[in-house]
């Protein structure tokens, strides 16, 4: 058994899951044998449902409301320096200008304020660039809470997009209204860590539909004379929610039902390391921890590499002072046989680098790709044919097990049994795998009442 918080967390967790903000109210018993403090229920997916495949394609006037984009038409090549840059990815002198005088050297697309996400703080002394007027800087740390866990109907590992209200929330607590505004995303210390979140944050905001000319990720860390002992107050005004944008965005993500979708027809990029990719390593994940009570990494349940992925470390795309210049990602690209005319579909081991090497294609080389948030956590989880019985999670007539070699190469290890991860939910009879692209066109539509500023308690958004 869990100890008492780690087992608390857990059911919270699972409670999002399962409650999701509103779901079908059709229910079916959780598999007991891979989840460690079941006993409950979660919602099963209703058969009407989209082709998730329909997302990729190059489509439709993006002016119409509610216009879907597919990710040719997302897809936006930088300047081969980042100065030079007035959204996607910026250096730090171009931010420098704009904080000098930003009425003055405001991009011409952007009518309203310039509001800096600050993530952590500067390195000792004074921790936040200062604003005043029409440019504020808000630390904001809940930038690491735009992607989490969500269920596909089967399962819920790895990191989605959230819910519109946790975006909406953010935006009316930030004074947010992306029609008008720049929103530049940042970090006084940009580790790989940091960068990681601000490239996830950047996605999870792109796929709602906020434009790409109204956000930027600083891609160094913040080194300005201006500074000052705290960001701006946030004023908690903003009124432009998700759904008063003109397109949704949701072809950025691509859910398990693409991936299966994408087997031998789109590109595949694999970003973990080389000996993950080969199948000699299983890869621990720093964001799971539903393996066995002391077990402090989990694993997938088995090793290799998605049918047909090509592999491109993520780590080969970074420095030390971020990511590498477009020039070199342009080559790094070349080099892992990437075409970079076709949409391709970025995975990685428990989303780690995965969104880094999705934010570098999508809006520095200008390569149209999707992000496969529940990474290989999750493929390599749906398994009918491991040697413990007791992780075999899925039927062996199941049409969702990956464990296949039309699916899978390079399977050739498995987890020990303590150490594979257990799918916090698993629903092994749903009939589709698209349950957050339902709920999110549904909230699109007909977005919920938000709470009165600080009366929200639910933990699945705040």
């Amino acid at each position: 058994m869990q100890s008492s918080p780690a087992r608390r967390r857990i059911l919270t967790l699972w409670l999002c899951l399962a409650v999701s903000c509103g779901d079908d109210a059709e229910s079916t018993t959780l598999d007991a044998s891979v989840t460690q403090d079941a006993a409950s229920v979660v919602p099963a997916l209703d058969a009407s449902v989209l082709d998730a495949t329909q997302l990729d394609a190059n489509v439709v006037d993006a002016s119409a409301p509610g216009a879907a984009r597919g990710p040719h038409t997302l897809a936006v090549r930088a300047a081969a320096s980042t100065d030079d840059n007035e959204a996607g990815l910026i250096g730090s002198k171009r931010l420098a200008i704009w904080l000098a005088d930003w009425q003055a050297s405001r991009p011409a697309a952007i009518t309203g304020d310039l509001i800096v996400l600050q993530l952590n703080a500067l390195p000792g002394g004074d921790p936040y660039a200062q604003g005043e007027g029409a440019v504020r800087v808000h630390a904001a740390a809940e930038l690491v809470d735009l992607v989490g866990p969500r269920s596909n109907g089967l399962a819920a590992l790895g990191s989605v997009p959230q819910h519109g209200l946790r975006v909406d929330l953010l935006l009316r607590k930030y004074g947010i209204h992306p029609s008008r505004d720049l929103v530049v995303l940042a970090a006084g210390q940009l580790t790989t860590q940091a960068l990681d979140t601000l490239a996830r944050a950047w996605l999870a905001l792109r796929y709602w539909g906020v434009p790409h000319a109204s956000l930027a990720l600083l891609g160094e860390p913040l080194a300005l004379p201006r500074r000052g002992p705290s960001g701006t107050t946030p004023p908690v005004d903003g009124t432009e929610r998700v759904s008063d944008l003109q397109a949704e965005h949701f072809a950025l993500y691509a859910d398990l039902g693409a991936v299966r979708e994408a087997v031998g027809q789109d590109t595949l990029i694999d970003v973990r390391d080389a000996a993950q990719y080969a199948g000699d390593e299983l890869g621990t994940s720093a964001r799971d921890n539903s393996c066995t009570r002391g077990v402090p990494r989990c694993t997938p349940l088995f090793a290799g590499h998605i049918a047909g992925a090509v592999s491109l470390p993520w780590t080969s795309l970074v420095d030390a002072h971020g990511l590498r210049p477009r020039d070199e990602l342009d080559l790094a690209l070349r080099n892992a046989g990437v075409d970079p005319t076709r949409s391709a579909i970025v995975y990685d081991g428990d989303d780690q680098g995965a969104a880094i090497v999705s934010f570098a294609l999508l809006a520095v080389v200008g390569v149209p790709a999707r992000w496969y948030g529940g990474s290989y956590l999750e493929w390599g989880s749906l398994n009918a044919a491991h040697p413990d019985p007791a992780l075999r999670v899925l039927d062996p007539a199941s049409p969702y097990r990956t464990d296949v070699p039309a699916l899978t190469a390079k399977l050739q290890r498995w987890a020990a049994p303590e150490q594979g991860v257990r799918p916090l939910v698993l629903n092994p009879n749903v009939r589709a795998l698209d349950r957050v692209l339902r709920e999110d066109r549904d909230y699109k539509r007909e977005p919920t009442a938000l709470p009165p500023p600080g009366q929200g308690d639910n933990p699945c958004i705040l």
